[in-house]
């Protein structure tokens, strides 16, 4: 998979554009949206008490992420990423 994350220097946001790894971006909703927390089980508790079907939140060499998929049926990630990383 690839990815490219686009934030200014010092911003809290950051874009992530991903896709299979082959530059195809199929129309439709949309996918890899990431979001970045600073507690993403936290975050996955509050999303879970709401209602919200949500997956993992599981460890990746990056840090640790959780995903779930908006009413429209975009999907999200939120992400807590490793210190250094």
């Amino acid at each position: 998979m690839r990815r490219l994350q686009v934030a200014p220097e010092g911003a809290e946001t950051v874009f992530t554009l991903s896709g299979p790894g082959t530059g195809d971006f199929t129309p439709g909703p949309t996918r890899g949206i990431m979001l970045v927390t600073a507690d993403v089980d936290a975050d996955c508790a509050k999303l879970a008490a709401a209602g919200v079907e949500v997956t993992g939140p599981d460890d990746v060499p990056w840090g640790r992420m959780a995903g779930f998929h908006d009413p429209d049926g975009n999907g999200l990630m939120l992400l807590t990423e490793k210190e250094g990383f």
